[in-house]
């Protein structure tokens, strides 16, 4: 016979010893041994007991147990469904596992010594973890010594971190495990910084008290990304926290070369916004400025893309004023300067005063008068006189300077006027625009040292600071 039969006709045998066995068991036959498991009683067979679990075969081969002799046995720590899976393997070779049991049937199966029943749960939590269980599983795999799932878990674990620690099992965990997971499992510091906010906000009253704590875990041995300093200016409950926003002001600044290096176009506002808030007991004027001064510095070479940002209006006049005022300035263009100017006035023309200074430090004889034209005069931000003013004064020397008077027709939302300019004088004088000219009309500059013009196809004149115009030509 050779070995490939040899092999078959024991597996056969074996087959049919098993089925004789599971015979027995179906048909309630030759139970010679009774599992108690609170009240419910599972009849089984001692062989298949000694065969499977070495827990019962120490238990019914040593005549010292008082169990072998009474042909039962009382187990008081097993779940009754774990060990109905328990037998169910003894005499099948196999069960069914799911999360509901898992905990219950791995802590049985330890317990009988029943490592076929550990094998199955093990390959379960290996093809079943997810986001929501991986937390309850990691908790049910420590403590087993198998290092190849606890791997899988962990590993999973730090690739999901976001999706695991903002689970509804992550939230109901205490502060020392979660702190204790966040700790070992996070890796990028938004995440960390995600998870613990997260895990704070769950329950508020009572874990507000822990927020400095989640913040000192955060790792930072990157330089804080815009997105980190973002989230976190945020979140009330870190900026009411004195010990967490002293934590990050140290990390962004101790270290001025560190930061200077780390400038980017995305965190240099919120970086120049932090200084006014950046409390050291050691910080001078000296010192604060020379963080201060690299940062303005940068924000100037980069103005185009600076003020481009979501947030380049929230900037505080003095940051504004640093700019585009500075005389440093000298490599912006003053179309950049007037755009960025315009944005921040946009959202804080309200103060009037830094906007009128501001709008001053642009040299409008470097700007064209195509692009004044199309893109100043009407813009919102000129609603006030004295800016209309300066703008046109400016230009009209620029343009005329042999001139006597100078008329300039704007056209504003409530009205339309003109502003004539004594050249002389350097005074200014409005004439309002009688409506049969008037429509339709946009800035006009006119320019040259003719007096005489058209608007909206009427003839006029300006003399002496006066407006003359012809309602009705005839002929002669």
């Amino acid at each position: 016979m050779s070995k490939d039969e040899d092999y078959d006709g024991r597996r056969h045998h074996e087959r049919r010893f098993l089925n004789s066995v599971q015979g027995l068991r179906a048909e309630d036959l030759a139970f010679d041994f009774f599992v108690h498991v609170k009240e419910t009683v599972f009849p089984v067979h001692k062989l298949v007991l000694i065969s499977f679990s070495d827990y019962f075969r120490a238990m019914l081969l040593n005549d010292n147990f008082k169990e072998a002799n009474q042909g039962k046995v009382e187990l008081k720590t097993v779940e009754v469904n774990a060990m109905k899976e328990a037998v169910e393997y003894m005499y099948t070779g196999d069960c069914s596992i799911d999360l509901e049991n898992i905990r219950a049937v791995l802590q049985c199966a330890d317990m009988l010594q029943l490592d076929g029943v550990k094998d199955i749960c093990f390959r379960y939590i290996k093809k079943y973890i997810s986001d929501e269980n991986c937390v309850y599983l990691l908790q049910i795999i420590t403590g087993y010594s198998n290092h190849s799932v606890l791997d899988t878990i962990e590993t999973y674990f730090r690739k999901q971190f976001l999706n695991v620690g903002t689970s509804n099992d992550f939230m109901l965990l205490e502060y020392v495990e979660s702190s204790k997971y966040i700790h070992e499992y996070g890796v990028k510091d938004i995440e960390v910084w995600k998870v613990g906010l997260a895990w704070v906000k769950h329950e508020i009253t009572t874990r507000a008290e822990h927020i400095f704590e989640i913040v000192k875990l955060l790792r930072l041995v990157d330089y804080p990304s815009p997105e980190l300093l973002n989230c976190m200016w945020q979140e009330p409950i870190f900026k009411d926290c004195l010990e967490c926003v002293d934590f990050i002001h140290h990390r962004l600044f101790l270290d001025v070369s560190d930061m200077k290096q780390n400038l980017r176009v995305d965190n240099c506002i919120i970086l120049i916004q932090q200084t006014y808030h950046y409390k050291n007991e050691n910080a001078s004027t000296d010192i604060m400025e020379s963080i201060r001064h690299p940062i303005i510095k940068f924000m100037k070479k980069h103005l185009g893309e600076v003020m481009a940002l979501s947030n380049f209006s929230n900037l505080q006049k003095d940051d504004v004023e640093a700019l585009i005022i500075d005389d440093n300035t000298n490599y912006l263009s003053e179309t950049t300067k007037w755009d960025a100017v315009r944005k921040w006035m946009e959202v804080n023309s309200s103060d009037t005063a830094i906007c009128t200074d501001l709008f001053r430090s642009i040299d409008f004889n470097h700007i064209p008068l195509g692009f004044i034209n199309d893109n100043v005069i009407d813009n919102p931000v000129m609603k006030e006189l004295s800016c209309y003013k300066d703008l046109l004064h400016r230009v009209c020397e620029r343009h005329i300077p042999s001139a006597d008077s100078i008329a300039v027709l704007l056209r504003t939302r409530r009205k339309s006027s003109l502003y004539v300019m004594d050249m002389y004088g350097k005074h200014w004088k409005t004439i309002d625009i009688p409506s049969d000219i008037s429509a339709n009309t946009r800035a006009v500059l006119f320019s040259r040292s003719s007096h005489v013009f058209s608007v909206n196809g009427k003839l006029c004149l300006i003399k002496a600071c006066n407006l003359y115009f012809v309602l009705e030509a005839t002929a002669g």
